[in-house]
């Protein structure tokens, strides 16, 4: 723990600011295509992908406070993402 302070907190803060970019694009988006409206609020998926967006976002932090759940982490992340994917009907055109 204590040789990877410096890197771990570089590595914290550019994990941060992604999922900063991220949330902010996905908001976005949301807006221009008609998910976020001032009429309706939020699609219902939103509210999915927002949990799982916290989640995703937690990940990192797991591994540094039980190392026993590293292996499960590292394959529950992309299991998380493949999902919010799914909610969001991002696999549609993959179908057809």
């Amino acid at each position: 723990k204590e040789q990877a302070g410096s890197a771990r907190k570089r590595l914290m803060l550019l994990h941060g600011i992604a999922m900063f970019l991220v949330f902010a694009g996905g908001m976005g988006l949301g807006a221009v295509t008609g998910a976020i409206s001032e009429e309706n609020g939020f699609a219902s998926w939103i509210w999915f992908k927002m949990g799982i967006w916290v989640a995703v976002g937690a990940l990192p932090a797991l591994p540094y406070r039980s190392p026993k759940l590293a292996a499960a982490i590292f394959l529950m992340t992309p299991v998380l993402v493949a999902f919010a994917g799914w909610v969001a009907g991002g696999f549609l055109p993959l179908t057809r």
